[in-house]
């Protein structure tokens, strides 16, 4: 069956990038310098191997003891292919040895001398390589492959994208085969990508791989649909927001490696200064060579409620990756459309799509100069800083985007455009709220964003997902400012909301909003746990809640108590670690004596850890409640409750425990 056409976006490859024959019809080209007969002879190949291997341990130059390891594996390789090309490979594997793979080693060999690419990573390129020569010839030869395109990869934004673009596929190919069990064997697994990726190859442009392990019983209708799975999941869109999400993270790290938490806090006009001095000097040449030239003022925006200048680090990557699509398009290998989801070309303000899922506002408006040049001006912002800046013509943008989300073509358009605002929006907003002179000023922030919202469970997820920046950004006022504006009863009518309020209230220590919020809660929502198994009262344990986690036990049955986390652990566990006595002793008073003695991943029991915390009251309480079985309990190493009283120095409930453990003594212990 025929593959299907791959989806229109608004970004799609150029079909002359890195366009190549098919394989059959393949021939490396001679070298330039024409020095000898082409396709070479054996020896002749074999002397560039050794040539290549030669310049590669120049480059290197280790110590002696980490290059002998290094010489080693690369003298192994060597041989390999010395001894392949004389008489160990099969003819097409010996014929692709001596040019397209030699033509590769030759490339990732130059490569490694150039100058303009880091010495750091042309080492670590030259320590991949020789660590990953441990598989079959064919094998190997992709590994050369792909050693030299990750090397070109970092001479130009071009060849970037066509490593990523290249990885991109090879990784929705390997999900495809997962899925549907393809290769039974992980070691054949390269040979049955290349097989899956010459047939998707001529969407992209991209030359096809030459294999001679490649298998040739695979279905046509199995090919097909793993050429539509690599279609339908858009990898260009996917690889330009991959490449704007690693430009700011290197800025990221460039930053914080001069200013401490230059991407937690703003900082002011005159540290920027001498960030953007570094950058301009040390970083930017680097990512112009990668991603091309991007505007620096997508880099770092001005915070609009501050009193003097101040800048945050951006964190959305929308703009940025609108200016790699650009530059790939410069370069010939993208053709690079915005589309229009509100607004049409012309003056004015317009929500446009880059791709699937990126929005950002543009706008137009004519200039005041007499330059026909300059005639018209564009700015372009994220949406949720456009919303920030402009709450008024902002929430006219939003009410467009619900209106066109209820019904009509654009209406999937419309809820993701939604979807990616709100994503975005509590970070951008908790920076303002940060930077706001006071409390007053950051309350109306507040509450003018939130009357954007047009339900409550709207509202509650939003505030939610506030909370949680101000407590990663270590805000307590911001989220103390919060739960002031909220009401306990709105969360209680969705179970899901109301555990994710009560984690934030513990987590903030705002235990008042918390106990609220417990009086109205539904107490079969204590046996809810999360995907580490922790529930509401380990959570309050974790966070010393103690008001909250004593009015948790009080409602709580038995069997909520007794729940285990991931790890084995109880509520029960984590009092005594804690040394929470009264605590332990609430809960100990509502436990059977099996509940008591559940074990851990690691073999404990509460009476261990009591034991091994000291908190020896806690665990005569619970050598009261136990059986005889109970007590010779052991942990993974070996040893019983009494094996840790004795080297723990609690002599008198080791006597006991002996005691009480003993056949013959238990009942004196019990009179």
């Amino acid at each position: 069956m025929p593959i299907a056409q791959p989806p229109i976006h608004s970004i799609t490859i150029r079909r002359n990038f890195l366009a190549a024959p098919p394989p059959e019809a393949r021939v490396p080209e001679a070298p330039a310098d024409g020095a000898r007969t082409w396709p070479p002879s054996r020896q002749d190949a074999i002397d560039a191997y050794h040539q290549g291997i030669d310049t590669l341990n120049q480059v290197l130059d280790l110590d002696d003891q980490a290059h002998a390891a290094v010489r080693w594996k690369l003298r192994q390789f060597l041989n390999f292919v010395t001894d392949g090309i004389r008489d160990g490979f099969m003819a097409d594997v010996r014929d692709h040895f001596m040019t397209q793979t030699q033509l590769d080693f030759g490339r990732f060999c130059g490569l490694a001398q150039q100058p303009d690419i880091p010495f750091d990573a042309r080492r670590q390129a030259i320590l991949n390589l020789a660590e990953g020569m441990a598989v079959c010839a064919p094998g190997v030869a992709q590994h050369i492959e792909t050693a030299a395109r990750e090397l070109q990869a970092l001479t130009s934004v071009a060849q970037n994208f066509g490593h990523r673009l290249t990885s991109a596929i090879e990784h929705h190919i390997q999900d495809f085969m997962r899925q549907q069990d393809v290769c039974k064997h992980a070691g054949n697994e390269i040979h049955y990508v290349a097989a899956f990726f010459n047939q998707v190859a001529h969407q992209f442009g991209l030359p096809q791989r030459t294999d001679a392990l490649m298998p040739k019983d695979l279905a046509q209708a199995l090919l097909d649909a793993g050429a539509c799975h690599v279609l339908d999941a858009n990898p260009v869109e996917r690889v330009i927001t991959q490449m704007a999400d690693d430009y700011l993270a290197r800025i990221a790290a460039f930053h914080a490696s001069h200013q401490r938490n230059a991407r937690a806090d703003s900082i002011d006009l005159q540290t920027l200064g001498t960030l953007h001095q570094q950058f301009q000097a040390d970083l930017k040449p680097q990512l112009e060579s990668l991603f091309g030239p991007v505007d620096d003022g997508l880099i770092f925006h001005t915070s609009a409620h501050s009193e003097d200048e101040r800048y945050w680090l951006t964190s959305d990557t929308t703009l940025i990756a609108r200016a790699i699509a650009r530059n790939l398009r410069a370069a010939d290998v993208v053709a690079f459309k915005s589309s229009y989801v509100i607004g049409v070309p012309g003056e004015g303000i317009k929500l446009k799509q880059l791709g699937e899922g990126l929005f950002y506002v543009s706008e137009t408006h004519k200039s005041a100069g007499d330059d026909p040049k300059e005639r018209h001006v564009h700015q372009h912002r994220a949406l949720d800083r456009f919303v920030l800046e402009d709450l008024h013509r902002g929430r006219k943008l939003l009410d467009q985007l619900d209106q066109m989300a209820l019904a009509g073509p654009s209406m999937s358009t419309a809820k993701a455009a939604q979807e990616d605002f709100w994503k975005k929006m509590p970070l951008a907003l908790y920076r303002e709220m940060k930077e706001a002179h006071g409390t007053p000023e950051s309350v109306w922030i507040f509450k003018q964003t939130m009357a954007l919202l047009d339900s409550d469970d709207a509202r509650n997820r939003f505030a939610l997902a506030l909370l949680e920046q101000a407590a990663l950004g270590d805000q307590p006022q911001i989220g103390k400012l919060i739960f002031d504006q909220l009401n306990p009863k709105q969360f209680v009518a969705d179970d899901k909301q109301c555990c994710a309020a009560m984690i934030v209230a513990l987590q903030h220590g705002n235990e008042r909003f918390a106990v609220a919020l417990a009086n109205e809660m539904d107490s079969a929502l204590y046996s809810v746990q999360d995907k580490e198994g922790y529930t509401l009262l380990m959570y309050a344990l974790e966070c010393d809640q103690l008001e909250a986690a004593s009015l948790f036990v009080q409602r709580m049955s038995p069997e909520q108590l007794s729940l285990q986390e991931i790890d084995g652990h109880t509520a029960l566990m984590g009092a005594l670690i804690k040394g929470q006595t009264g605590l332990a002793a609430k809960i100990i008073d509502q436990l059977d004596a099996r509940q008591l003695h559940l074990q851990s991943a690691d073999g404990h029991n509460a009476l261990m850890l009591a034991l091994i915390n000291g908190q020896t009251e806690g665990a005569k309480d619970i050598i009261d409640k136990s059986q005889r079985k109970q007590l010779l309990l052991r942990n993974q190493d070996g040893q019983t409750a009494r094996d840790i009283a004795l080297r723990c120095g609690e002599a008198q409930i080791a006597r006991f425990l002996k005691e009480k453990s003993s056949r013959w003594l238990s009942w004196l212990y019990r009179s």
